[in-house]
C-alpha cells in the first residue's frame, strides 16, 4: 500500500471518529421517546438542554412554532430617542433570541415601528412575549415598613369603605375602558338585573356584587379582607387571589385612591401565581419607591439550581454596581430586597450579608429553571429602549410539523433506494462502491449539521436529496472515463488512473459552480432558503471528497485485478 493511500485511508478513519462524536447527540435525543425526554426536564432540564443544542435543530416548518409580530411604541419616547428605537430592539431581541438558543429563527424590521419575528419549536404564547416582549428594566427596592404600609391600607380601607367599593363591585374592563374611570362606578339596580338574569335563565355575571350578602369584615375593610399576609414574615407581603389582580389594580388606579398613596410608597404585584391551599395566589407588596439600584449595572446572568434545587440566577455587577450594591445591601441586613422587573416584583428575599459585585435572584415560588434561564437571557441581552405590544401571532401546528417530517423522510428514503439501485444494477460491483460514497456523503454531511449547530428544515432537505444526485454524478463520470479508456485497450490501472485524471477537472469545475451558487444563497437568502443552502453547500463539499479520496482508494486497490466490474 503506497503513502498516498495510507493517508487516504487515515484521514478517512479520522473523518469518521470525529462524524460519529458530533452525530451522537443527535442519535441519543432523537431515539429519546416523549416521556423519557419530560422524566429528563423535570430530574436534570440543563442535560436535557445541552443535548438538544448539540443534536440537529428542527426548523419552523418541521417541529412548528410561532409566527409573531410586535409594535414598538415609539410614542412613549421622545422624538430624538424614539428615532432608532426600531433598530435597537431589533437588536436586543435578536441577542434574546440567540442566547436562548431558538433555532433559525427570523428576526426583521416591517414598517417604520414593527418588528416580525418566527420561532421554531416555541408554541408557548406568553412565554414567548417573556423572551422577546418584556422590556427587562431590572430594579432594586427596599419594602416599607411594616406600621407604614398597615398605616397606608387601612386609610385605602376607610376611602373606600366610604365610597361602597369593594374588590368584588368593580369591573376592570368596564372601568379601564369607560370615559368616566375617574368618578365612582356607578350603583345598579339589583332587582333589575336579576329580572333580566331570570329572563335569560342565568345569572349576570356583570351585576355588583350584592352588599348585603358581604360580611362586617369585607364592608369596614374591602381591601384588607382580600389580602392575606404571608406566613414567617413581619414585612408587608401579601397574597391575593389570582383573578383579583384586575380588580385591585383598577382601584389603585383610581384617583380618590391614587391620591392616599405617598410618591415615594408603591403597591406592586408578584410575576406569577402558585396554588396555596388549593387556590390561585399572587404575592403583592408594599414598597418604597426609590429604585436603590438599576440593571444598567449588570454585566453577567446565570441561571442555576441552588442547595435546595431551586432555580436562581447568579449575577455579577461592574464596580461602580458593586460599590452602589455594598452601601444598599450593607445597612439592611435581615430586611426585604425587593427584586423588580418590569414593574412586577420577581421575588423579595432577605439580605443575609454585605453583597458587592456579585449576588443572586432568587426566583419566586412557583419558578422553573427554565425561566430562570428566560430571565437570565433578558438581563443580559439588555433592556429594549421602548416597550413593545405582541399584536399577532401565529402558531404552526405540530401535526403539520409531523406531516412534514413524515413527508421529508419518505422522500428522502425512496431517493436513496431508487439511486442506490440504479447505480448497484447499472455499474455493478463499482456501482455497489458509489453507493458506499455516497452512504459515507450522507452520514459526514449529517454530521457536520450537527457539528455546525445548523438547522434542517424542508429546503434543508430538499438540499440533501439533490446533494444524492451529485454524489452520484462525480461518479457516474468517472465511471463513464473508466469505460472509454478500458474500451481502447489499456490495462485497468492505466484506465482508473486515466479515468480519475480525464474526470477531475470536469468534476471540480462542476461542484465550485454549485457551491458558489449555495453561498451566494446562504448570505443573500433568508430563513428556510438558507437551510437549503447549508445543506447543499455542505453535501457538495463533502461528495467532492467522498468521490476523490473514499471511491478512489478502493478503486486503487482494484487496480491489480485481472477484470473489472463496471
Amino acid at each position: 500500500m503506497s503513502r498516498t493511500q495510507t493517508w487516504r485511508i487515515a484521514i478517512t478513519l479520522l473523518l469518521v471518529l470525529a462524524s460519529l462524536y458530533y452525530a451522537w447527540p443527535t442519535i441519543n435525543y432523537w431515539t429519546l421517546d416523549q416521556s423519557a425526554k419530560d422524566r429528563m426536564g423535570e430530574s436534570n432540564p440543563a442535560q436535557l438542554f445541552k443535548m438538544k443544542q448539540e443534536a440537529i435543530r428542527l426548523g419552523l416548518d418541521l417541529q412548528g412554532g410561532m409566527h409573531v409580530v410586535m409594535r414598538v411604541q415609539q410614542e412613549k419616547l421622545g422624538d430624538k430617542a424614539g428615532s432608532d428605537a426600531v433598530d435597537r430592539a431589533l437588536e436586543i431581541i435578536r441577542n434574546r433570541i440567540d442566547q436562548f438558543g431558538v433555532t433559525e429563527p427570523i428576526i426583521q424590521k416591517s414598517g417604520g415601528d414593527r418588528i416580525i419575528v418566527e420561532l421554531p419549536g416555541f408554541t408557548d404564547t406568553e412565554r414567548a412575549q417573556k423572551l422577546i416582549g418584556e422590556t427587562a428594566q431590572l430594579q432594586f427596592k427596599l419594602l416599607e415598613t411594616s406600621e407604614n404600609a398597615n398605616l397606608l391600607l387601612s386609610k385605602i380601607d376607610k376611602a373606600m369603605a366610604e365610597m361602597k367599593l369593594t374588590l368584588e363591585s368593580i369591573q376592570p374592563e368596564a372601568y379601564k375602558n369607560s370615559p368616566a374611570a375617574a368618578t365612582t362606578p356607578k350603583t345598579t339596580d339589583s332587582s333589575k338585573v336579576d329580572v333580566m338574569a331570570d329572563l335569560l335563565g342565568k345569572k349576570s355575571s356583570d351585576s355588583l356584587k350584592d352588599t348585603t350578602s358581604l360580611t362586617t369584615e369585607e364592608i369596614e375593610k374591602p381591601l384588607t379582607s382580600f389580602l392575606e399576609p404571608l406566613p414567617g414574615t413581619t414585612a408587608p407581603e401579601y397574597s391575593i387571589e389570582s383573578e383579583m389582580i384586575p380588580n385591585l389594580k383598577a382601584i389603585l388606579d383610581k384617583p380618590e385612591i391614587k391620591k392616599l398613596i405617598p410618591s415615594d410608597v408603591e403597591i406592586a404585584v408578584g410575576t406569577r401565581s402558585q396554588i396555596i391551599s388549593g387556590r390561585k395566589m399572587t404575592y403583592v407588596y408594599v414598597l418604597k419607591s426609590r429604585v436603590q439600584m438599576s440593571g444598567e449595572y449588570l454585566v453577567d446572568a446565570t441561571p442555576q439550581n441552588d442547595q435546595f434545587g431551586k432555580p436562581t440566577v447568579s449575577f455579577q455587577l461592574t464596580r461602580e454596581g458593586g460599590r452602589i450594591f455594598s452601601r444598599v445591601t450593607g445597612p439592611n441586613i435581615n430586611k426585604p430586597l425587593a427584586i423588580v422587573l418590569d414593574g412586577k416584583v420577581e421575588s423579595a428575599p432577605n439580605i443575609q450579608d454585605r453583597i458587592r459585585d456579585r449576588g443572586q435572584i432568587t426566583m419566586g415560588s412557583g419558578a422553573t429553571f427554565e425561566e430562570a434561564r428566560g430571565l437570565s437571557i433578558v438581563l443580559k441581552a439588555g433592556a429594549l429602549p421602548a416597550p413593545v405590544e405582541i399584536i399577532e401571532s401565529n402558531v404552526v401546528g405540530a401535526s403539520l410539523g409531523t406531516d412534514s417530517i413524515h413527508k421529508g423522510l419518505t422522500s428522502s428514503l425512496i431517493a436513496l433506494v431508487l439511486v442506490l439501485l440504479f447505480i448497484g444494477v447499472y455499474y455493478r460491483l463499482s456501482g455497489v462502491i458509489a453507493d458506499i460514497g455516497l452512504l459515507f456523503n450522507l452520514f459526514f454531511l449529517l454530521a457536520a449539521m450537527a457539528a455546525l449547530r445548523s438547522t434542517l428544515t424542508m429546503p434543508g432537505i430538499a438540499g440533501i436529496i439533490l446533494t444524492m444526485g451529485i454524489s452520484v454524478d462525480s461518479n457516474v463520470l468517472i465511471f463513464e472515463r473508466i469505460r472509454e479508456e478500458m474500451l481502447t485497450g489499456k490495462t485497468i490501472r492505466a484506465s482508473i488512473d486515466a479515468g480519475y485524471d480525464r474526470a477531475l477537472l470536469t468534476i471540480i469545475d462542476s461542484h465550485v459552480t454549485t457551491l458558489i451558487t449555495a453561498a451566494i444563497l446562504f448570505i443573500f437568502g433568508t430563513g428556510p432558503v438558507k437551510g437549503f443552502a447549508v445543506s447543499l453547500f455542505l453535501g457538495v463539499a463533502i461528495s467532492l471528497y467522498t468521490a476523490l479520496v473514499i471511491t478512489k482508494a478502493i478503486f486503487d486497490i482494484r487496480k491489480g485485478y485481472q477484470s473489472l466490474s463496471i
